[in-house]
């Protein structure tokens, strides 16, 4: 195996938010949510531009077996389980999105004092 080529990706590695163990026992760790609930991203497990971590979506639907077999096989998203649908804030307006739930969990609001536009 040539080191030389995964130099610069393992280098990438370092740059990230939690070790690969955590991201791993992160996206097994379930959670069980119902429409009307407000989820965000679980630390390291934003696979889509919109939301923004820290940014809470609303369950709209639950979706069982939702697998996506449309994008081509090279891609991030091919079979990847969509079976959570949330309404999101994006490009202007409300749309509903669709995720995979493991990479999400309950939305938990920043701790009072933390938004820089309180006066104190």
């Amino acid at each position: 195996m040539d080191r030389k080529k995964f130099s610069g990706r393992a280098a990438l590695l370092e740059d990230a938010p939690i070790s690969m163990q955590d991201a791993y026992r992160s996206l097994a760790e379930r959670h069980e949510f119902q429409p009307g609930d407000l989820v965000e991203w679980k630390p390291g497990l934003k696979n889509c531009k919109v939301p923004d971590y820290g940014e809470p979506v609303m369950v709209v639907e639950l979706i069982p077996g939702n697998i996506d077999l449309v994008r081509d096989s090279g891609s991030n998203h091919y079979r990847e389980p969509n079976d959570i649908a949330c309404l999101v804030w994006a490009f202007g307006e409300y749309t509903i999105l669709h995720f995979d739930q493991r990479r999400l969990r309950p939305y938990q609001e920043p701790a009072q004092g933390t938004d820089e536009s309180s006066e104190g």
